[in-house]
């Protein structure tokens, strides 16, 4: 299979009064990031992801829920999506616990409200099906 490539544009809303972060991503046209030919743009993409930290913004432990789709323009055997769903998806959560702890170690967080908020993303070949 072809690596995946992604244009977005994420959106998202810090409601200070119900302590909680929600974040929109959906896939969008860009001029400047033509398709290329030998990885598959991935047209049909929106993700929801709604944060609550256990206390403040600022201190560790947080609950998210997160509504993802994509069309990966394939078809997957029975196979794959049992290994996605078995494996694939739980591989996939700890790694990203591992990186939030990793990250919170680091001097170089970048806080929500330092960043703008109508963000333009391209995502090229980091997501390999």
């Amino acid at each position: 299979m072809y690596n995946r490539d992604y244009v977005y544009r994420r959106r998202y809303i810090v409601d200070q009064q119900r302590n909680v972060v929600v974040i929109f991503n959906k896939s969008t046209d860009d001029d400047r990031v033509p398709e290329n030919s030998s990885i598959v743009r991935v047209s049909a993409y929106y993700s929801h992801m709604i944060i609550k930290p256990h206390l403040t913004m600022e201190e560790n432990g947080f609950d998210f829920i997160m509504t993802y789709h994509d069309d990966p323009r394939t078809n997957f055997p029975p196979s794959c999506i049992n290994w996605m769903s078995s494996t694939g998806v739980p591989d996939y959560v700890e790694k990203l616990h591992q990186a939030t702890q990793k990250l919170n170690t680091t001097s170089n967080i970048v806080h929500l409200s330092s960043c703008d908020n109508d963000q333009q993303n391209h995502n090229s070949g980091q997501y390999s099906t």
